[in-house]
């Protein structure tokens, strides 16, 4: 296993010598204490709908998904993978663990929004993003995600026209669904291939609860995964609808907002400004002393956008009980330290 790691390559011993600072000297930490074969491991949640808790995993479990997920990536050993996640939450961590199973050769880069603007970078066969840094690079320079082979794509939804610039891409391009809980994503969507669904790993069963709530269970590890997302269950894969939490209810009509934003950035004027303004936005649900709740809109831009404008725009595109009631300018929205958007009340 071969590591490049500020400017140079080193040698995997050579890395754990203890001479690095910052990012690297983390990600070296971690894998002095699997080489020493500790067998739990710590994970922190994103902290996007709620405080950031503490998972811990079995090694053999996280060996098991690693050896998975790296299957169904098509993963060869000695190919090279970027890592630029933050290594103590899921993404991160488990980019290392498959480094270090199957072996894989490390580039290790801090994480930033655009991570892969250093030109001095070796080849990248296999690399994982966040939505937000997927589009941080497309603006900048989609030459470089089209030179790494094998992209997955996880943490959040992708936006409309994100995913469409994604689709015209030569590389293979995966969204991931997955979660903390289940330490690696247990479903793939080929973005590249048009696919709408996820499909799910071999290794995991899925049912549906009372409450439209996915469970997902690990059948080899009697584990199980009570989850809050709404999905419908399809022969070619997961529909995935929002996050219980986040359902809107107004006046006896359930809206679930991921749907809605992913409608709303669809409209023509809504790209526009996106691409003009630097539009970002949420929906959320606001007390309504008739409906029980409406639908509110957040966003940041560049410029104020009144609510003329907004009604302009969304009236024929959306219905009646899906058109905001209100709009809140935020100078900037709360994200977390891997890019999610944090959802607040309006």
């Amino acid at each position: 296993m071969r590591i490049f790691c500020q400017h140079r390559w080193h040698a995997h011993s050579d890395f754990l010598d203890g001479s690095l600072e910052g990012y690297g000297r983390d990600v070296a930490r971690i894998m002095h204490r699997w080489r020493e074969g500790q067998e739990t491991f710590n994970l922190l949640t994103s902290g996007s709908t709620g405080p950031p808790r503490t998972i811990r995993f079995d090694r053999a479990f996280i060996e098991s998904r690693a050896r998975i997920t790296a299957a169904a990536l098509n993963l060869r050993p000695h190919q090279n993978a970027l890592l630029c996640l933050p290594v103590e939450r899921a993404g991160g961590f488990m980019v290392l663990m498959r480094a270090l199973v199957l072996p894989l050769d490390l580039v290790i880069v801090p994480p930033t929004a655009h991570p892969l603007a250093d030109p001095a970078l070796p080849p990248i066969h296999f690399a994982a993003f966040t939505p937000y840094q997927v589009k941080k690079i497309l603006d900048q320079s989609p030459e470089r995600l089209a030179a790494v082979h094998t992209v997955i794509i996880g943490g959040a939804p992708i936006p409309v026209e994100v995913e469409r610039r994604l689709r015209r891409m030569p590389n293979t391009i995966y969204h991931t669904y997955g979660m903390t809980e289940t330490l690696s994503h247990i479903a793939l969507r080929n973005i590249t291939r048009g696919e709408r669904r996820f499909r799910p790993l071999p290794d995991v069963a899925l049912t549906l609860r009372d409450n439209g709530t996915l469970q997902i269970a690990f059948p080899t590890w009697d584990y199980a995964v009570d989850t809050r997302d709404v999905v419908s269950l399809h022969a070619d894969g997961i529909e995935w609808k929002g996050r219980l939490d986040h359902v809107i209810n107004s006046g006896g009509i359930k809206i679930y907002p991921d749907v809605l934003e992913q409608k709303i950035a669809d409209v023509p004027r809504i790209r526009e400004w996106r691409r003009k303004l630097n539009l970002e936005f949420y929906v959320v649900g606001k007390p309504h002393p008739e409906l029980g709740q409406s639908v509110a809109l957040v966003y940041s831009a560049r410029r104020f956008i009144s609510t003329e404008e907004w009604k302009s725009a969304l009236t024929a595109a959306l219905s009646r009980y899906e058109i905001p009631r209100s709009y809140h300018y935020k100078k900037a929205l709360k994200r977390t330290d891997n890019g999610k958007i944090i959802r607040t009340e309006a």
